[in-house]
């Protein structure tokens, strides 16, 4: 049987390793495969997978900080200020998600961005999201590699 801290580290390192994996798969397969269709089809596909990631990315982003958030006031190693990594980069990402790309993000779910905005202007938007995606997906990995130490030392 676990004890909770040994079940915290778990959790916080199995959501941050789902969370960074899905961000992953993302920009590495995903987009990459959605650049084939056409531009419409495009962003139809984006907006699709965008809708359900935002469901379920979130919430395992919490779980990850909310279990390092008690490791911090649980471990009485010495690495216990580490855990903080975690709520602080939920935080950071959040604040960088509103302010660096919802403003595209929003125009690119409207239906009728193609005909607003031409096809070049979409193709170079989702391309955009992707890179600042990018960023956040290489903060959450080594997130994730943090929280894999610390289970380990700690």
């Amino acid at each position: 049987m676990f004890t909770l801290i040994e079940g915290l580290k778990y959790g916080a390192a199995a959501a941050m390793g789902l969370f960074s994996g899905g961000a992953l798969y993302i920009n590495a397969v995903e987009h990459h495969s959605r650049r084939s269709l056409p531009v419409e089809a495009q962003r139809q596909e984006w907006a699709n997978s965008f809708n359900i990631a935002k469901k379920f990315l979130p919430s395992l982003g919490l779980i990850g900080a909310g279990c390092s958030t008690s490791l911090f006031f649980l471990d009485e190693s010495e690495y216990k200020y580490y855990w903080l990594v975690g709520p602080v980069q939920f935080v950071l990402g959040g604040v960088f998600t509103v302010t660096m790309m919802l403003p595209e993000i929003n125009i690119l779910l409207d239906k009728g961005v193609v005909e607003k905005k031409g096809e070049t202007w979409v193709r170079g938007a989702i391309d955009r999201w992707n890179y600042r995606h990018m960023f956040r997906t290489m903060i959450d990995g080594a997130t994730y590699f943090l929280f894999l130490y610390l289970a380990m030392k700690s």
